[in-house]
C-alpha cells in the first residue's frame, strides 16, 4: 500500500519552474557594487560633525551641505584605503583637489545630478587627514554634498585659526 501511495504523491507533483536568468545576473551586480566599497564601510552625512567645514555653505532640507564659491574647503579623519564622496552636482564643471595627508591626491569632477565619486583609493588602512578643496566658481555649478563613505572616520583635524587677528 504505502509504495502505491508515494508513487501517486510523486506523480501528483508539478514540475520544478524554469529558473530564471535574471537572478544570477542582479546577484552579479550587486556583488559587483559591494566590491567597491570597503567591507566594513561607514557612512557619515555631509553636515556630520565630523565633517569640519570651511567657508560659505548652506545645509538643505536633506541635510546636505550646499555651496558654490571657491575655496569652500571640508576637512576629515579617514581610517581605511579609500573615501568616496556621494553628491549632486548641478553641471558637469564642478571641480575639487583632494588632498590626503597634507599632499595633493588629485582634482576630480563631480558629474551632473547625483552620483557617488570616489575621492581617494589605495592607501593604506591607517588614518588620513582629507581636505577636500572646491575650485571652481560658482557661475560653473553648485554642489550638494549629501555623504561620506569610508571604513571609519574620527574627530576631524582642528582648525589652523585665522589668519588675520
Amino acid at each position: 500500500m504505502m509504495a502505491r501511495e508515494s508513487k501517486r504523491s510523486l506523480e501528483a507533483r508539478p514540475e520544478p519552474r524554469k529558473r530564471s536568468r535574471l537572478f544570477p545576473a542582479l546577484a552579479l551586480a550587486a556583488l559587483a557594487a559591494a566590491a567597491t566599497r570597503p567591507l566594513c564601510a561607514d557612512t557619515i552625512l555631509g553636515t556630520d560633525p565630523l565633517v569640519r567645514v570651511e567657508g560659505r555653505s548652506v545645509v538643505t532640507p536633506r541635510n546636505g551641505l550646499k555651496f558654490g564659491f571657491p575655496g569652500v574647503s571640508l576637512h576629515l579623519s579617514v581610517k581605511g584605503p579609500s573615501l568616496s564622496l556621494t553628491a549632486d552636482a548641478s553641471s558637469d564643471e564642478v571641480d575639487f583637489d583632494v588632498l590626503v595627508d597634507g599632499k595633493l591626491n588629485g582634482r576630480i569632477r563631480l558629474p551632473r545630478g547625483e552620483a557617488e565619486t570616489v575621492l581617494f583609493r589605495g592607501a593604506s588602512d591607517a588614518l588620513h587627514e582629507v581636505e577636500i578643496v572646491h575650485c571652481t566658481e560658482s557661475s560653473n555649478g553648485y554642489c550638494e554634498v549629501e555623504r561620506f563613505t569610508a571604513g571609519s572616520f574620527a574627530a576631524p583635524p582642528p582648525s589652523a585659526g585665522r589668519a588675520c587677528p
